[in-house]
């Protein structure tokens, strides 16, 4: 039986297969492009190996570093090349800093109205006062050339370096990435700089000074009277360091020499006025009120006055603790410089007591009490070099415990009284504190005739003024001063009547002799070489003093006064045995010399003068100083006989002889003495 086949059934297989040589063909070509996949992969991983063995230990290729190419280099090779071109290009740099326009017009105005200054102008009237010429401009430093030097700069090829080399050397898939990126198109870093911080700093402090306005916050006063006060304040303007760096950091990298405009900034006050304002308010309540401290059976009241001088303000950054300077001192600069702080939005008032101040002041307040068995450092000299002898800690009031318990009674109300703890007691003059004084040597002696062994008061007088001087210290740079050393010599402070000249003539009066212990210790700080502050002579000439040489003192003037000009401490001794007295200065001998004359007597109808020249040395023999002191006396009166002296407040004079002036002969070329020169009304106390 015949069969047919279904034409529709044939067309649909004829079209589900291609023919078999076309079959072929496509596996042929699938099969070719695996095979360059295959080879691609391999030889991508072949060269990724291979630059992987050939970039071990070093920079990949394709890394640069501001334009120098450091790829496959060894991080040693990477740095040398970076200092050869790129330090090479740093130290080459100099960089012209200079204000903007707005700042130096600013600048030139301040110069307008300095020049305008009547006393600055009083040579150039001979020009006339419409005279043209150009205008004034700034005499401060404006502009700087800056090297790198001057700002310590320095490549940072270390961290340059290192970033370098990191590349293709994270995760697999930045190993690729990377690697892939620096062969296509490359990879560059920026170049980097380090400054030194501390001269960077200090540049932008010289030029914000020369150009900027200076911020100045404001403060809290705190005067005599315990009454604080606010302090004027107002914004500023400064470097605008972040941008000055940056400039900077690019003119260096791109070498030779450049111009920067210096960027300047606002800069704001740190503390407000309200700020101060209400610190202010708070400090004035706190001392409005005096503080009872007791200590044993005796108590004392310390004033607002004396408290408001202990008292130390001080900024904090607000809501912590950490002090940063005293009021007084630039606190924002203090900011700025201090890496512990880091970024302090604002800041706020706080207020302790200086213990420094607030102990001796206190123990002063106490008197002996203050100290209790401690026994101060002294110098005994008796051996003819001075030994250090005391102090020794001893015990006596904790004033210093009690220090945290002041503060809160000041500054947060706690009631004001204080009972102060037995404890140890340091000494006011340690041995440390001597030792560091330098008192290691006689500098001179001056030995001065006063007596006759009695027990005159005269004699009396001047032995307990000399027993006051007695160890007194100077410290470098201050002065010494009889009425502060040995006071008033009155009745009242143990002091008996003597013989005192009193304008021309000898009366009986309250400490009258002690002129004898001015002129031995005026003598001896003549022979040191120190500088001599105030001396008068007297109004009498005394020929037991050498001529032109003596030193009249009374309450309240005149005084004697010297002052310590030497490098270390001056210990100021007096030994007397009721004949003479020797006045001795001790300390560090700085080889001084002393050459002294004097000049011709001088005479006329109401007295005579003579001037003394004293000229000082250094051990070197140049002149540290030329002095010159000239003594004016007034014709003595015919001395009349005196009553006996009388111990009792309102004593007669005693009966001591009137020294009769020795009468030098004139100098021959001395004509018309200067009749008009006599000494002034004063009263001075001797014999």
């Amino acid at each position: 039986m015949s069969f047919e086949k279904n034409p529709i059934e044939t067309t649909n297989k004829s079209t589900s297969r291609a023919p078999a040589h076309l079959r072929k063909e496509r596996l042929g070509i699938t099969k070719i492009m695996l095979v360059a996949l295959i080879a691609i992969v391999v030889l991508a991983v072949a060269a990724f190996g291979i630059e992987t063995l050939l970039s071990f230990n070093k920079i990949h290729p394709g890394v640069s570093v501001a334009g120098i190419d450091v790829g496959g280099l060894t991080k040693e090779q990477a740095r040398t090349k970076l200092d050869e071109i790129l330090g090479e290009s740093v130290r080459g740099a100099i960089i012209k800093a200079k204000p903007d326009a707005e700042a130096q017009q600013r600048l030139d105005a301040v110069a307008v109205t300095d020049s305008d200054d009547p006393e600055d102008n009083a040579g150039d009237s001979e020009q006339g006062t419409d005279a043209e010429g150009p205008a004034p401009v700034s005499t401060v430093a404006t502009s700087w050339d800056i090297g790198y030097q001057e700002v310590g700069a320095t490549i940072a090829d270390q961290a340059m370096i290192e970033k370098a080399y990191a590349v293709g050397r994270g995760s697999v898939m930045e190993y690729f990435s990377e690697r892939f990126r620096a062969w296509n198109q490359g990879i560059e870093f920026e170049a980097e700089l380090t400054f030194d911080a501390g001269k960077l700093l200090a540049l932008e402090r010289t030029i914000g000074t020369a150009i900027g306005i200076s911020m100045v916050n404001y403060g809290i006063d705190i005067d005599d009277q315990g009454i604080a006060t606010v302090t004027e304040g107002h914004d500023g303007e400064c470097v605008d360091s972040a941008v000055f760096e940056q400039k900077i950091t690019e003119f260096f990298i791109a070498g030779n020499e450049s111009s920067l405009i210096v960027p300047l900034k606002e800069d704001p006050v740190d503390i407000s006025r309200k700020q101060a304002e209400e610190a202010a308010a708070f400090l004035t309540e706190g001392l409005s009120q005096p503080v009872t401290i007791s200590y044993q059976d005796s108590s004392w009241e310390l004033t607002a006055s004396q408290l408001g001088s202990w008292i130390k303000v001080i900024v904090i950054p607000e809501g912590t603790s950490l002090p940063i300077t005293d009021i007084t001192g630039s606190y924002h600069d203090e900011i700025v410089i201090n890496p512990t702080l880091g970024e302090v939005d604002s800041l706020e008032f706080t207020f302790i007591i200086d213990e420094d101040i607030a102990v001796p002041a206190i123990q002063a307040v106490m008197g002996d009490l203050g100290y209790g068995s401690a026994e101060d450092a002294w110098f005994d000299v008796s051996s003819g070099s001075p030994v250090i002898q005391g102090g020794t800690a001893g015990e006596g009031p904790n004033i210093r415990e009690s220090i945290p318990l002041l503060e809160k009674i000041l500054f947060e109300g706690q009631e004001r009284s204080i009972t102060l703890t037995q404890g140890i007691v340091e000494p006011k003059i340690t041995k440390e504190a001597a030792e560091a004084m330098g008192i290691k040597e006689l500098i001179v002696s001056y030995t001065l005739n006063y007596g006759y062994g009695g027990s005159s008061n005269r004699e009396f007088n001047i032995e307990r003024a000399l027993s006051f001087l007695n160890n007194s210290l100077v410290a470098p740079g201050q002065v010494w001063d009889f009425h502060k050393i040995v006071g008033n010599a009155s009745y009242a402070n143990g002091f008996k009547g003597a013989g005192a000249i009193v304008g021309n003539k000898v009366v009986t009066e309250e400490g009258g002799g002690i002129c004898n212990v001015a002129t031995g210790v005026f003598n001896a700080a003549y022979e040191a070489g120190l500088p001599i502050i105030e001396r008068t002579n007297h109004s009498l000439y005394m020929s037991n003093y050498p001529a032109g040489r003596d030193s009249a003192v009374s309450w309240p003037s005149p005084n004697l006064i010297f002052e310590n000009d030497m490098h270390s401490y001056i210990l100021v001794t007096a030994t007397w045995n009721g004949y003479d007295m020797v006045i001795s200065i001790w300390g560090t001998s700085e080889g001084r010399t002393v050459g002294s004359s004097n000049s011709a007597w001088s005479y006329w109808d109401t007295g005579s003068s003579i001037t003394n020249y004293r000229t000082v040395y250094d051990k070197s023999g140049n002149v540290l100083r030329e002095d010159t002191f000239r003594s004016t006396f007034r014709k003595q009166e015919t001395p009349k006989p005196e009553t006996p002296e009388t111990p009792a407040p309102e004593p007669e004079p005693e009966p001591e002889p009137n020294p009769t002036p020795e009468t030098p002969e004139p100098d021959p070329g001395t004509t018309n003495p200067d009749p008009g020169s006599g000494d002034p009304e004063q009263t001075g106390n001797d014999t």
